[in-house]
């Protein structure tokens, strides 16, 4: 059950799962509740409809894959809106290889054991931005497909929250 202001004749069901109080573009009050759900009313009929939720009121722990969806809905129906949420650490990780050398510009980074299958990419000097991150895991990292152009970290972030939001580390690939 979701609670929301007078809905009108068209409306959505807003689902962004693990994300509460995040603030739903141009609409004033209209929040996700402690569950990550809300009702976004008042929609246009038959008419394309943009639904975002505000990226700036999410906590410091989650991100968004995408900020808006168009829907167009039908008159008196109520259409739902699904974000895909990543709750989880923000890390900045340098991965060095066992040779001594860095893990190469463009390489795949994928989360092993992960059933939403998200890839981030590797930038300059081994750094690699990762969203949604277990305090604990195991990574795998690909630039190729001979066995020298694959490794795989193991990784245990701190517990403790981070005043800037995002955890810097160093991890050795092998």
């Amino acid at each position: 059950m979701t609670f929301s202001q007078s809905l009108g004749e068209t409306a959505a069901l807003v689902e962004a799962p693990g994300v509460s109080g995040v603030e739903v573009t141009n609409q004033t009050g209209v929040k996700t509740d402690f569950r990550g759900y809300t009702v976004v009313p008042y929609l246009s009929p038959y008419r394309e409809n943009t639904v975002g939720l505000n990226p700036e009121t999410l906590p410091d722990d989650a991100d968004l894959t995408l900020t808006n969806q168009i829907l167009t809905p039908t008159r008196g129906a109520i259409v739902r809106a699904r974000f895909d949420t990543r709750v989880g650490k923000r890390v900045l990780m340098t991965l060095t290889r066992s040779n001594g050398k860095t893990v190469p510009f463009g390489a795949i980074v994928s989360v092993q054991g992960e059933n939403q299958a998200q890839s981030f990419i590797v930038g300059d000097a081994g750094q690699v931005y990762l969203t949604g991150m277990p305090l604990s895991g195991s990574l795998l990292a690909k630039w190729g497909n001979a066995a020298s152009e694959i490794c795989k970290v193991t990784f245990q972030l701190p517990e403790e929250d981070n005043t800037i939001g995002v955890v810097q580390t160093n991890a050795r690939c092998n």
